[in-house]
């Protein structure tokens, strides 16, 4: 659990949180971002978290005011959610000394609009379940707008030809590569996978991230390292064949529409005493609608209606979506 720990014990440091400070717990705790950087670490310093059950705008301002939170760490999505809410500009955010996370880009607009309304500069951050969540962040005095961040505490990082490893100069997209104490020790029981994530490179391991970016060419000293233009790959699908059931390609080509009884389109499905329910595990009635075996029903509100093919924009490893 060392890895964990660094994190845990880390972001007390870089986010200055001291004894008085009230942390709002929205992010979900089975995330490594609601475990590590939030419920852990506001138990490792011994301060107060005020728990959401569940992410609520109202609920989440009311908290903010009511108890004077002073960091939240959340997704861009709660906050741009949150500055939607009819009303907002009577909300005391006042309390709040840090706001900040990662997840998804924060759009400029909205962080432009949060520093002139509110005084609060949003703080982005990067990092990933194997890393116990950050690697980078920016300082909390000093973020720069749409940018990642520098190397957390105790990290080595560079952005690398995803096939020679070697480094590249500021401003050239490449492969975003970590080194430290964070950092796991491997896949659980695939050491094949471990293998390939891993190498040694002047004396240190380093961990192949998977995830694109670039230093800012803007920054005159090289050790700030700041990454932006992030885009995501997934390694475990991008070594398959388009034709392999688990490539990204073919996932994305077999996609199901799911409906609830407001019309709104939901990604899974359950029945009654089994959770995992999904299209093989369903089958079709007469009138062409599904139910699970057996006869039992499934609920209107997740029942999938239909099955369909979509065309792929882009081959794996592209961040390929369906076409339309």
């Amino acid at each position: 659990h060392a890895t964990l720990m660094h994190n845990i014990a880390a972001m007390g440091v870089w986010n200055e949180i001291e004894a008085d400070a009230v942390i709002l717990s929205v992010v979900p705790m089975f995330h490594v971002t609601g475990m590590v950087v939030v419920m852990n670490a506001a138990i490792f310093r011994g301060i107060t978290q005020v728990v959401l059950p569940r992410w609520d705008r109202q609920q989440a301002a009311d908290a903010i005011a009511h108890h004077r939170i002073t960091h939240w760490t959340n997704i861009p999505t709660m906050v741009i959610d949150l500055m939607a809410m009819p009303g907002i500009d009577k909300v005391d955010l006042s309390s709040l000394r840090y706001i900040g996370g990662g997840g998804a880009a924060m759009p400029a607009a909205l962080a432009e609009r949060l520093e002139r309304q509110f005084g609060l500069r949003y703080t982005e951050g990067y990092g990933l379940t194997e890393t116990a969540a950050p690697t980078h962040s920016n300082p909390r005095l000093h973020p720069k707008r749409g940018c990642l961040g520098i190397p957390f505490i105790g990290v080595a990082a560079y952005v690398a030809d995803p096939v020679t490893l070697d480094p590249l100069p500021q401003g050239e997209p490449g492969e975003i590569m970590v080194s430290g104490p964070q950092v796991f020790t491997g896949y659980w029981k695939h050491p094949e996978a471990t293998e390939a994530a891993f190498f040694e490179r002047d004396g240190r391991q380093w961990f192949r991230t998977g995830d694109l970016g670039y230093i800012d060419p803007d920054q005159a000293d090289d050790q700030l390292q700041r990454l932006q233009g992030l885009a995501r790959r997934d390694r475990a699908v991008d070594a398959r064949p388009p034709g392999d059931p688990g490539s990204l390609h073919h996932r994305l080509a077999r996609r199901l529409s799911w409906r609830n009884g407001q019309g709104r389109r939901r990604a899974a499905a359950r029945r009654r005493g089994d959770h995992r329910a999904g299209p093989d595990r369903l089958e079709p009635r007469a009138d062409g609608r599904l139910q699970a075996p057996t006869g039992r029903r499934v609920r209107r509100y997740p029942a999938p209606q239909r099955f369909g093919q979509a065309d792929v924009a882009a081959g794996p490893g592209a961040g390929g979506r369906p076409a339309g």
